[in-house]
């Protein structure tokens, strides 16, 4: 089961990510999240209504899919933290998987929730009227490809297999299937 993002400090890389770059590096699992990202923007969701969409409310932040990308965003977020100032809320779109807790994307507030993760707090954010729903039964990864309805397949790396593998994306086409099968079920 998905247990939640963490965040390593690492040596900073001039040639990598903007996260990189500030020597911080976000994992979903074994995932660089910015990665995550773009591969969960590859799938086709529902729009339906977000629940408590008028109310702040906290929100788990482990489960908030946010990279900071600005040094001097990142310090004032965390000295207004170290102060005990209050911060705006957050504004956040659910992501609707099945067998995962609820994940949030970022409309509005990246440093922010990085922080409280970082921090272990929960986040208080206000919910976008929407929420999306993906549906991955209809999803397949086939021959290498991940098969979206109505779509043409799109070619996936080893890392991106795995990744929509753990994700319920299922393929029963190849022996790579039946060995993850038989180490994970």
């Amino acid at each position: 089961m998905f247990e939640g993002i963490t965040d390593q400090l690492i040596t900073p890389i001039p040639e990598g990510s903007e996260t990189q770059k500030l020597g911080i590096q976000c994992l979903w699992e074994s995932h660089d999240l910015e990665d995550v990202m773009e591969w969960i923007r590859l799938l086709p969701s529902a729009s339906v209504p977000s629940e408590a969409k008028d109310s702040l409310q906290l929100v788990d932040s482990r489960y908030v899919l946010s990279v900071p990308w600005s040094e001097t965003r990142l310090r004032n977020v965390q000295t207004a933290h170290q102060e005990g100032k209050d911060l705006p809320p957050c504004h956040l779109v659910p992501l609707l998987f099945p067998g995962l807790p609820t994940i949030y994307s970022v409309i509005d507030g990246s440093h922010r929730s990085y922080v409280a993760r970082t921090l272990g707090k929960p986040l208080l954010c206000k919910l976008a009227p929407k929420s999306l729903k993906y549906e991955i039964s209809d999803f397949r990864i086939e021959q290498g490809c991940l098969v979206l309805p109505d779509q043409p397949k799109i070619p996936i790396t080893h890392e991106q297999y795995l990744f929509f593998w753990r994700l319920g994306i299922l393929d029963k086409s190849s022996k790579v299937a039946k060995l993850l099968k038989s180490l994970w079920g």
